[in-house]
């Protein structure tokens, strides 16, 4: 592939190919697990209290 100059097209696709793939997990597990507002306000205070 890097001989043959496709070795970018190469990354560039599977870049792609995992992104769709974790859009359809990470909907698949919200659908089975969803995320409560709560749970959502406790996180970020927890991430904020952590930079902070």
């Amino acid at each position: 592939m890097l001989l043959d100059g496709t070795l970018r097209k190469h990354i560039v696709d599977t870049d792609i190919q995992a992104k769709e793939r974790f859009e359809i997990l990470m909907k698949q597990m919200l659908e089975k697990n969803p995320i409560h507002e709560n749970l959502k306000m406790i996180n970020i205070q927890q991430m904020l209290l952590f930079i902070g």
